[in-house]
């Protein structure tokens, strides 16, 4: 009897050490959420891009800010976009940037000026009428 009562006190100990050691493991990845002083309200940074010269920065707020000098200042690029932009990808003067409600912005001029692509929605998409878009990437520079 002795015996089978100090299994199950081991047992529920064991359960009890790997929840609590589960929860500390699972929040190890959370991060504080960086934030950019702009003209408007603070935004929130969704993504980041260095090429090794410039530093691009999407987020919130249709945020979109570029540094040329090792992140000390940014240069804020007001688009007109007010939908949260996502991700941000540049291969020489071809940038791509996504973002919420279907926002796609490009520029083939190293972002000197950008167009707002207009994309209709076929097949549904949110309420909204345009699925939010979270990730972008050029496949190849000649045709970005």
């Amino acid at each position: 009897m002795i015996k089978k009562q100090g299994i199950a006190r081991a047992f529920t100990l064991g359960l009890l050490t790997a929840g609590i050691c589960g929860v500390a493991l699972a929040q190890q990845g959370w991060a504080r959420l960086q934030t950019i002083k702009t003209a408007g309200a603070d935004s929130g940074i969704n993504s980041v891009y260095y090429d090794g010269d410039d530093i691009w920065v999407v987020g919130s707020h249709g945020l979109l800010a570029k540094s040329r000098n090792e992140g000390q200042t940014f240069q804020e690029m007001n688009q007109g976009v007010d939908a949260g932009l996502n991700d941000v990808c540049v291969k020489k003067d071809r940038i791509c940037i996504v973002g919420d409600a279907g926002t796609i912005l490009r520029s083939t001029d190293g972002g000197r000026s950008f167009v707002k692509i207009l994309r209709s929605t076929r097949g549904g998409g949110t309420q909204s009428g345009e699925p939010d878009l979270y990730s972008v990437q050029f496949a190849d520079v000649a045709r970005a």
